[in-house]
């Protein structure tokens, strides 16, 4: 049985360990500050940290590359987080949480498979074999109410053999 959202166990970093990172808003580059970053994940329960200012939820955002073109994406109006809803997306993304996890994982590895994961819901795709991502940056921001539940992990999808007009609900530019 599929648990609830508000009960959905997310990857989070605490405010006050984030900051010691990443002391103020921006984009974040770096390996050794994605390895801090990632040393530094709990799992939380999605209503211990929703609004908590002591939390920022991971999310991992995939900025989807096919050839030179990139994917551009309006939200639903009638599902996912309603701060986000009609908005435009360059890319999908979505929470990291415990289901992207199987024994002797670790989270690079997690994050890759939350990126499969949230691309396949978002376009009805399973990547497979059809694309090459990595890492990219985080990104922390505080302008929008939504900003400031989250820390965006940004990743680069390269898609190959896929045709344009095969993603469904997303358009290509």
């Amino acid at each position: 049985m599929a648990e609830s959202q508000e009960d959905e166990s997310l990857l989070c970093v605490g405010a006050d360990v984030l900051h010691t990172i990443t002391p103020s808003a921006g984009l974040f580059v770096g390996e050794d500050l994605h390895e801090r970053i990632l040393d530094a994940l709990v799992v939380k329960r999605r209503c211990e940290v929703e609004g908590n200012p002591r939390w920022k939820q991971l999310v991992v955002y995939a900025v989807v590359r096919v050839g030179s073109r990139f994917l551009e994406y309006k939200r639903p109006l009638d599902r996912g987080d309603p701060r986000l809803r009609g908005k435009y997306s360059l890319g999908v993304g979505g929470h990291a949480n415990v289901d992207d996890t199987v024994a002797n994982v670790d989270c690079r590895q997690m994050l890759e498979a939350a990126v499969c994961r949230e691309f396949e819901e978002e376009t009805g795709i399973q990547l497979g074999a059809h694309h090459s991502g990595r890492f990219l940056a985080y990104v922390q921001d505080e302008a929008e109410p939504v900003d400031k539940d989250h820390l965006g992990s940004i990743w680069l999808v390269d898609l190959e053999g896929l045709r344009p007009s095969s993603v469904a609900s997303a358009e290509i530019t």
